[in-house]
């Protein structure tokens, strides 16, 4: 009995395994795999079911072997299926299955009932079965191939080769079609929806295991630790109370100070009793406040879910007798078991000295750095102002040639006179860089600073986009002031261009001139600047604005708030820098979001004419004369322009590409060269050397230096007593003309030699 019972178990147990839906990895191929089983194993029941009613029933005889053929194939095709699914081939199970049921139906809709009858309804279920076993896809290709097979029995009736006794079979063929379509549709949304909350899910699962797994690792962590810290009570506070630095336990809801070791007495002179209870913020000044604030806003939480993560900063901290020092901090968020809560425990150091040290040696790394570049823009700009002034010497000259030989009425003469002025205007430029790379004088001169601003307008229209709208303010009765054209151009272009960036989705730009005064009162609070009368020149925008902090530096070379590559932090340097060559001063309001206004004062000189020089008047012939000149330089260019010019004036002219040439040629016609013209930077010997062996064979000679490159002052006073004169490229024509001609008559001898 017993050991029946047992084989009835294993049977049962055997059934149960063999029912039961194979488990995989996937939880995906384990639904469908489920799915799929059910379904095979209620066709193996039904089937067998019905071929065991035809034997009770006697109905074999009438049916035939071949309904009994046919049902057992589909019994042995249904558990073959079982079989590829347990051996892990669930989407080739569920793919085999479609497919033969689809071609099951469709060989009966052949045979048997064509587009009337259940094909329809069961091609849809097949639909449903594929997007359950399978896919969307496979689902709407299951659709495309019933409405297929849908539409070529239609036609066959249509066309009589096949008869179904349907009337209208290409309606019924498109509305079996649009359930299909609509079928499709909805299969596709619900899968796709079904499968993307399946994997969502998935996913919040996964996350969730991993976080109860991290949350118990750090569980068991800060147990560790906490009977760690209870170990070591006693030890840390033998060693708070005899170390050198101060050990503090500060609570971070109230920011009262819990703890604090004797040592904090030498460093802020309060005692440990007069600290505790005590809140941080008032021994912090404002910024330390802020730093602290910060810490516990930020950091707080951070540390609490890091143990391990400490910060450190340098504080200043106000004394008890008022006087403030510098500590350096470093802090960590712990679980303290005595305040049963956590707590900031922290470890403090008197560092005024080394403060006081780094500061001293940062101000002069700073004054290092800063002086190395100064001196870098210096060599740039001497090196670069020889060449680029030799370039604007022959644009400045041949233009002015070809100006010389225009009528008034030319119209050409007005295009050249616009080449002649951007030549000018390039060389100031580059006398501007020279002048703040080596300081060299500014050229003032009695300035109406309305005058100034409109001269600019049509160049600022050029250079501000539209978006930007530019107001002009000229001041009324407005007074003279004493200033370099070119610089005051300069201080306005760069804070226009200042204000332009600052403004970069559009906004209004002013610009406005008026007579002011500055009182005693307002000079003693702004250090460099005297009593009196003033034209401030104010440049106002509605950007971005600054704040405080970028206030403070805005002067400094080289500071800049833009990105890397986008500004040099030079242009508002440069705006100081000539603003104090001028006696004048300058100051900026700004606050963030409300734009920024800089006020330049000016002081007026006694009321005298403007010098409203027209660069394009008429101007006298310089006188002419048959003197021979020896030209040296050695650009060809030049040397073709100046024989041109010279010649047209009557004189005399032989070139020479370089200094070597030029003293063989001096001492071929020493007694014909009357003058020689000589630029200083050239290959070979050099100017400088041409010139000494052309005084010590003739110390009378009259020599003319002319060079774009900037000397500097032993230099230029020890070409001063040696050459005769000295002209800066690039020149215009009478200007070179004029000291010619003053020089040859100035001698009081007769020419060397002539024509």
């Amino acid at each position: 009995m017993a050991r029946n019972q047992t084989s009835l178990g294993s049977i049962g147990n055997a059934i149960k395994r063999l029912l039961k839906p194979p488990v995989f990895e996937d939880e995906e191929k384990t639904r469908i795999a489920m799915i799929l089983g059910i379904i095979l194993w209620s066709v193996v029941a039904v089937v067998g079911t019905m071929v065991i009613t035809w034997i009770l029933t006697g109905r074999s005889h009438d049916l035939g072997p071949y309904a009994f053929v046919a049902n057992s194939l589909i019994i042995l095709f249904a558990i073959a299926l079982l079989f590829l699914i347990r051996s892990g081939f669930v989407k080739a199970a569920g793919f085999t299955f479609v497919i033969f049921l689809w071609g099951n139906i469709t060989f009966q809709a052949i045979t048997s009932d064509g587009v009337r009858g259940s094909a329809a309804i069961i091609y849809l279920t097949i639909m449903v079965l594929a997007g359950l076993l399978l896919d969307w896809r496979s689902s709407v290709g299951i659709g495309i191939l019933s409405a297929l097979s849908i539409w070529l029995l239609a036609h066959a009736e249509k066309i009589g080769y096949m008869s179904f006794q349907l009337d209208g079979p290409y309606e019924v063929a498109l509305e079996v079609t649009g359930m299909f379509v609509l079928t499709a549709v909805f299969l596709t949304l619900a899968t796709t929806g079904l499968s993307n909350a399946l994997k969502r899910a998935r996913i919040s699962e996964r996350s969730l295991k991993e976080s109860n797994l991290a949350l118990k690792f750090n569980l068991e962590e800060l147990k560790q630790r906490e009977e760690a810290l209870l170990d070591s009570e006693e030890r840390f506070r033998l060693l708070a109370e005899n170390v050198v630095d101060c050990i503090w336990i500060l609570d971070p809801e109230d920011r009262r100070v819990n703890y604090v070791s004797p040592s904090v007495e030498s460093i802020v002179g309060y005692t440990p009793e007069e600290m505790t209870g005590v809140k941080i913020e008032q021994i912090l000044p404002p910024e330390s406040r802020r730093l602290s604030k910060e810490f516990l806003n930020n950091e707080l939480e951070r540390c609490k879910k890091d143990p391990f993560r400490f910060s450190r900063g340098e504080l200043e901290v106000y004394r008890k007798d008022g006087s403030t020092v510098w500590v350096e901090t470093i802090a960590r968020v712990l679980y303290i078991n005595w305040l049963s809560s956590y707590g900031i425990i922290g470890v403090t150091r008197d560092i005024s000295e080394r403060k006081a040290s780094e500061l001293e040696r940062r101000r002069l790394h700073d004054q290092l750095l800063q002086s190395q570049k100064m001196k870098a823009i210096g060599t740039l700009a001497g090196g670069i102002a020889h060449d680029f002034n030799n370039s604007l010497q022959a644009i400045l000259g041949y233009a002015q040639i070809l100006i010389f030989e225009k009528e008034e009425t030319d119209p050409d003469l007005k295009l050249l006179r616009q080449i002649e002025k951007s030549a000018k205007r390039s060389s100031e430029l580059t006398r501007q860089l020279l002048t703040f790379s080596r300081k060299l004088e500014s050229r003032l001169r009695p300035l109406d600073l309305n005058q100034e601003v409109k001269q600019l307008e049509q160049l600022l229209e050029r250079t501000i986009p539209r978006m930007i709208a530019i107001e002009t303010v000229p001041g009324d009765n407005l007074q003279i002031i004493n200033g370099d054209p070119a610089q005051i151009e300069q201080i306005i272009m760069n804070l226009c261009i200042n204000a332009r960036d600052a403004m970069p989705d559009g906004g209004k730009l002013r610009i406005e001139c008026r007579n002011t005064i500055l009182d005693q009162n307002y000079c003693d609070a702004h250090i460099g600047i005297d009593p009196g009368e003033f034209v401030c020149l104010t440049i106002s925008d509605t950007g971005d604005g600054m704040d405080p902090q970028t206030l403070e530096h805005i002067f400094e070379p080289f500071f800049t708030t833009k990105s890397t590559g986008e500004g040099t932090g030079l242009g508002l340097a440069m705006v100081y820098g000539i603003v104090k060559n001028h006696n004048g001063h300058i100051t900026c309001d700004s606050v963030p979001g409300s734009g920024a206004t800089f006020n330049v004062y000016f002081p007026v000189i006694e009321e005298t004419e403007v010098q409203t020089t027209d660069r394009y008047k008429s101007k006298q012939a310089p006188a002419t004369g048959q003197e021979t000149i020896l030209l040296v330089d050695d650009e060809e260019y030049l040397r073709d322009l100046g024989e041109r010019l010279l010649t047209r004036f009557g004189y005399n002219v032989i070139t020479a590409p370089d200094g070597e040439a030029a003293v063989q040629i001096y001492r071929e016609h020493e007694k014909q060269i009357d003058l020689v013209i000589l630029d200083l930077i050239m290959p070979g010997i050099g100017g400088i050397n041409c010139l000494d062996q052309i005084l010590a064979r003739d110390p009378s000679a009259r020599v003319i230096i002319a060079s774009g490159y900037s000397v500097d002052n032993t230099t230029r006073q020890e070409l001063e007593l040696k050459a005769k004169g000295r002209i800066k490229k690039p020149f215009e024509y009478d200007e070179i003309l004029e000291m010619i001609r003053s020089l040859l008559d100035g001698n009081g001898s007769e020419p060397k030699g002539g024509k």
